[in-house]
């Protein structure tokens, strides 16, 4: 089981993030993201976990499905957990993923007692999907986490106002892989954007 989760980890590597909620849900773009390199998607919303999520996973294309919540659904390949519900006891969800949100070093700690596959931070930058945050992390926030935890963190995906002009940034301090939201699906080609966004990460890391 431990080889299985080494293997899991490491996979997160070099991975691109796109989150889906009822407010930003096109399944035709969601689909032309998974053609541009879109590895993993996150189904998040009430309402849209059951229909939605089952419905992608019919024609998904080699994506892994991860739902947001403290359940995993049957149609999903793993469980997202938000900071709140990581302080809660660890799950053990029977699926390959389980990933955790984070916003400081100390939901860091509560996230990894759950042993995830991959730990979301944010926020990089400001971004509208929230208007309330006038002072946000920032890209300090992955060097932060590197500098406490060093070789013991788990992958680290950097989330919130990332975009393909900024991916250098959030590698530069830490990040192993990027989330996106509307730089994907607000795009006109949400096929080529996924794309260049999956190679200016590969180019980052490398």
């Amino acid at each position: 089981e431990k080889k299985k989760n080494k293997k899991e980890k490491g996979s997160m590597r070099g991975t691109l993030h796109l989150i889906v909620t009822k407010s930003n849900v096109c399944a035709k773009k969601v689909l032309q993201a998974c053609s541009g390199g879109v590895d993993i998607i996150h189904v998040k919303g009430e309402g849209l976990n059951k229909n939605w999520g089952r419905a992608l996973k019919d024609r998904r294309k080699g994506v892994k499905l991860v739902a947001h919540g403290n359940e995993c659904p049957t149609w999903a390949d793993g469980l997202h957990l938000s900071a709140k519900n990581a302080k809660q006891e660890p799950v053990q969800p029977n699926r390959e993923i389980v990933g955790t949100s984070s916003h400081s070093l100390d939901e860091v700690l509560d996230g990894i007692a759950h042993n995830p596959e991959y730990l979301l931070i944010g926020t990089m930058y400001p971004t509208p999907s929230h208007p309330e945050k006038l002072v946000v992390e920032s890209p300090v926030l992955l060097r932060d986490i590197r500098s406490a935890l060093g070789d013991k963190a788990p992958p680290l995906i950097a989330i919130g106002g990332v975009t393909t002009r900024n991916i250098h940034e959030v590698v530069e301090h830490g990040a192993d892989g990027v989330a996106a939201i509307r730089e994907i699906l607000d795009s006109t080609d949400a096929e080529n954007t996924a794309k260049t966004m999956k190679e200016e990460l590969r180019r980052a890391l490398n």
